[in-house]
């Protein structure tokens, strides 16, 4: 049913049940913490219609049955970490992830389960990793600070042989870029605080998969409490409506950029999927759509100090992290010090600039970065 359907009627009307919100265009937000028991729900911690309005159109962008949004991106990965391991099970996961997974894994030794962390480029990576008790392999393709990616499809086909579920962070690509789903993956989870909401003022999560699975999902939700508030449900539902018109912009303005970098004296290494180097587009052109707005680069110079100047240069790319909302963006990854979790060779051997950009003026972000790299003479 869902192919039948576009990315524009999705975002913009799709699983809102206009009939109930007497007579209002836009979904109320439901700011409750108890319903009547005679309804249909009970209790925030439960369900809320704003959940359900935006767990409807995600499901939907990415073919699947069902979806949960949960507290953050972070409590995504935990929730499926928990839905899906127990004592004595293992891990095995790409290690340019988001270190907030990382920590999430790793905090699992605690309550005995292991982990394995490979760089995960090719299928035999997986196939040396794997344990007779692994349960779980952990994506981020492409991931958000190289841009690395894995062969989805190949991972998918050796976990399903092996009954172990695959999950993947989708962050950087969203649902109009890449559908996990599709090649096999089982879960896929979001920071829905960055492209769907859209504004920098919302922290949400979301994961979508099977039935099945996220109904494991939605119970570990309740069990610890892992839910947003109904205004957050309803700023990322107002951020899906023009997901699919903020997306062009944003990631037209960040390949304009990278070509800028790729052609820039004081440029070692530009890392985006369609980057001219990126030495994975086999995979980018089977997988995805499409790029957004994140890339990194490595400047020439092994002073690191630079990239700290190259930060208080810039006048509109703000010092900040997280990314995906309108205002571009720029944080120094490794620049100070290593990475004391393990990351690709990038980040262990140099600092990585990354960078995001937002909706304003092209030829105004290349002004700023222009004036900025002055600080690599």
């Amino acid at each position: 049913m869902f192919d039948e359907l576009s990315f524009e009627q999705i975002c913009t009307h799709y699983g809102e049940e206009r009939d109930k919100n007497r007579g209002a265009v836009v979904t109320p937000i439901f700011q409750t913490s108890s319903y009547s028991l005679d309804s249909d729900y009970e209790y925030t911690r439960g369900n809320v219609p704003n959940f359900e309005v935006v767990e409807r159109k995600l499901a939907a962008l990415d073919h699947a049955e069902d979806a949960v949004l949960v507290s953050s991106g972070c409590s995504a990965a935990a929730a499926v970490l928990h839905a899906t391991l127990k004592s004595g099970d293992h891990v095995v996961c790409v290690r340019a992830s988001y270190p907030g997974s990382r920590k999430n894994i790793e905090a699992l030794e605690a309550l005995g389960i292991t982990h394995t962390y490979i760089q995960g480029k090719t299928i035999e990576e997986f196939e040396a990793a794997v344990l007779p008790n692994t349960r779980l392999i952990y994506l981020e393709s492409p991931s958000s600070f190289v841009f690395e990616m894995q062969p989805l499809e190949e991972v998918a086909a050796l976990a399903k042989a092996r009954g172990i579920v695959t999950a993947i962070d989708n962050t950087c690509a969203t649902p109009l870029f890449q559908n996990p789903l599709d090649w096999g993956i089982d879960l896929v989870i979001y920071s829905a605080s960055k492209y769907f909401g859209g504004h920098a003022d919302v922290v949400a999560g979301v994961v979508v998969g099977s039935g099945e699975l996220i109904k494991r999902v939605r119970t570990e939700r309740g069990v610890y409490g892992w839910i947003t508030s109904p205004l957050n449900a309803w700023l990322i539902e107002r951020g899906l409506r023009t997901l699919v018109a903020r997306m062009p912009v944003i990631s037209n303005n960040a390949k304009t950029v990278v070509r800028y970098l790729e052609n820039h004296k004081h440029v070692k290494k530009v890392f985006y999927p369609e980057a001219e180097s990126f030495d994975q587009k086999d995979l980018y052109h089977k997988y995805m759509r499409g790029s957004g707005g994140l890339f990194s680069f490595q400047a020439k110079t092994e002073d690191r100090s630079r990239y700290q100047e190259f930060i208080r240069r810039c006048r509109i790319f703000q010092n900040a992290v997280s990314w995906g909302g309108y205002e571009s963006l720029v944080y120094s990854v490794g620049a100070v010090k290593a990475p004391t979790t393990p990351q690709s060779d990038a980040l262990l051997h140099g600092g990585v600039m990354r960078m995001y950009t937002g909706l304003e003026n092209t030829s105004d972000l290349l002004e700023d970065i222009e004036q900025a790299l002055k600080a690599f003479d």
